[in-house]
């Protein structure tokens, strides 16, 4: 008969790390045997045995993996086209030295999306691309400069042929080859749970949807992993906005619980979730859906709760980080170093 520790070995033993660090997470589930009943410390293993724990080399392994390979695979698992269904031909057509690469920034997401993006970099043969850049309205405000000053020679052309003006134009076009080319953009991350941080980051460009929309380029999204809640998320907003853009992804995450219970049991689950959380003062967030997927950079907070969740009661297995960058206070005292030393 399977004991405690038999199951504690089993779920670690599954994950990539160092030997140090898995008997860390050993040692946090050998402690629920203390702190919880029967009923709640069994259903933590049972959830607990099917978290996706997700390191170095398995986020450069699903990165090269699935791209660009997916693209050119008709019908792929792999593949969602959100909004419009049109664009399939295009990223068929897909050419990495097309392209421009960027990691998904936010102003709360910077740490996990730079380490993130340099697995996508180290895992990819992209040197020959148009190149890498750190702030993604750099690069499509350079694209819209370019396709509005070619609309505009167009426009005089058209409505008057003139062999100098084209003459500026192609010379123009020559001195700009690599805005010519510049065909499609590569945002990449790690997890899409809710999907709101996407919406939000792709909100923020609305100012180039027109490059999307005109089919100058073609936006691709590279993850690990998207829930269900998101595609349909992200659809509803493409599909308002007249966008539509590729989303290449290793898995679709679902909600665990509705997975591993069904019906009244379900019920009683949740009952004992909600229970356990109140006691131990978790608090779970307005981005959970019971995900299970987790990175060596970080812990997605829209996963189990107690997963993720540190407080003085409750010491999780994958305790979430930071995702904020330098406080004010520090941007505040380098200023103040900075203008010591001009003095």
């Amino acid at each position: 008969m399977e004991t405690i520790v038999d199951a504690i070995i089993e779920i670690v033993d599954k994950w990539d790390m160092e030997s140090q660090l898995k008997e860390e997470k050993k040692e946090i589930i050998q402690s629920w045997k203390e702190l919880l009943n029967d009923e709640t410390r069994q259903i933590l293993l049972k959830i607990s045995s099917e978290i996706i724990f997700y390191s170095p080399n398995d986020v450069s392994s699903y990165f090269k993996e699935i791209f660009p390979s997916e693209l050119f695979v008709e019908d792929s698992f792999h593949i969602k086209v959100i909004g419009n269904k049109e664009r399939l031909e295009s990223i068929s057509n897909f050419e990495m030295n097309k392209a421009y690469y960027v990691p998904l920034r936010t102003e709360v997401r910077i740490e996990s999306s730079n380490t993130i993006f340099m697995n996508f970099f180290n895992s990819l043969p992209i040197l020959d691309s148009l190149g890498t850049v750190d702030k993604v309205d750099y690069i499509l405000k350079k694209k819209k400069q370019f396709e509005d000053k070619i609309d505009e020679y167009e426009a005089k052309l058209e409505e008057n042929y003139d062999q100098a003006i084209e003459n500026i134009m192609v010379s123009y076009v020559q001195d700009n080859q690599g805005m010519l080319d510049f065909e499609y953009l590569v945002v990449v991350d790690d997890f899409v749970g809710s999907g709101e941080s996407l919406e939000s980051y792709l909100e923020s460009l609305v100012d180039y949807f027109c490059l999307f929309q005109d089919e100058k380029l073609t936006l691709i999204i590279c993850v690990i992993e998207i829930s269900e809640m998101a595609i349909k998320r992200l659809n509803d907003w493409a599909t308002k906005r007249n966008l539509d853009f590729v989303i290449v992804h290793k898995r679709v995450s679902n909600n665990i619980l509705s997975m591993l219970y069904q019906g009244e049991q379900l019920g009683q689950v949740e009952e004992t979730l909600k229970k356990f959380y109140e006691d131990f003062s978790i608090r779970p967030n307005e981005y959970c859906i019971n995900n299970i997927a987790v990175s060596y950079v970080n812990s997605p907070n829209n996963n189990v709760p107690y997963i993720y969740f540190k407080c003085e009661s409750w010491n999780p297995i994958f305790p979430r980080r930071d995702k904020k960058g330098p406080s004010k206070n520090n941007k505040k005292t380098i200023r103040e170093r900075l203008k010591a030393r001009r003095k």
